[in-house]
């Protein structure tokens, strides 16, 4: 069976299960660890004081009073992050960026304008350079899922440390109406591992076909 056809079945598996997704466990994978600065305290601190000023103040312009109240699709992350008890790291330059530990992954959030959020599954999988079989499998493998997939896989080439990295995001709009906003995200986070995991069974195909191949 050819990957093609390996990968259509695994999307049609996993499209038939996505009504019964409940909890995915992390890829068995080692995960690149890397730090970024910043107190996330004061951040959220920041981001409190906002909404507390932006409700305290008084408008004669009712729709832009309104509007001020509103929650900001950080703010939304926020909530849903403490409500995971997540570790929460926010960049010192960029208080709209922010590293999260979720179920053992590591991923950023990034918000742009109030209302869109990024969220990516930072470096699942990484190789060495000078793996250049396995370096264009894992090509091959990201232009199979991107096909198909909800969610955008891409790699990343850290010169300094000689290796390619392999990393999962999703962007979407977080309108301060939405109902069930938790688990709306909790739904994109998961997407994330599922969507490496479709990655990771595609490679594995790859293999399996090259190895049949000689």
């Amino acid at each position: 069976m050819g990957v093609f056809h390996v990968w259509k079945k695994l999307l049609k598996e996993n499209r038939q299960n996505a009504q019964d997704r409940l909890s995915p466990q992390p890829l068995p994978v080692t995960h690149t660890p890397f730090m970024m600065d910043g107190d996330t305290q004061g951040l959220e601190k920041r981001h409190k004081e906002q909404e507390s000023t932006r409700q305290d103040g008084k408008s004669q312009d009712k729709p832009q009073e309104e509007a001020s109240k509103e929650r900001t699709a950080m703010e939304m992350c926020l909530e849903f992050l403490h409500e995971y008890n997540c570790d929460v790291k926010f960049s010192e330059s960029n208080e709209n960026l922010c590293l999260v530990v979720f179920q053992g992954g590591n991923f950023y959030m990034n918000a742009w304008n109030d209302r869109v959020i990024q969220v990516d599954y930072s470096e699942f999988l990484s190789v060495p350079l000078d793996q250049y079989d396995e370096i264009s499998r894992i090509r091959k493998a990201i232009n199979y899922v991107n096909m198909y997939d909800f969610f955008t896989l891409y790699y990343t080439i850290d010169e300094e440390r000689q290796y390619l990295s392999v990393s999962a995001k999703k962007a979407t709009v977080l309108p301060p109406e939405m109902k069930d906003t938790s688990k709306y995200l909790f739904s994109i986070l998961t997407g994330c591992f599922e969507a490496a995991r479709r990655f990771v069974d595609t490679l594995d195909a790859i293999r399996q076909e090259e190895k049949k191949e000689k």
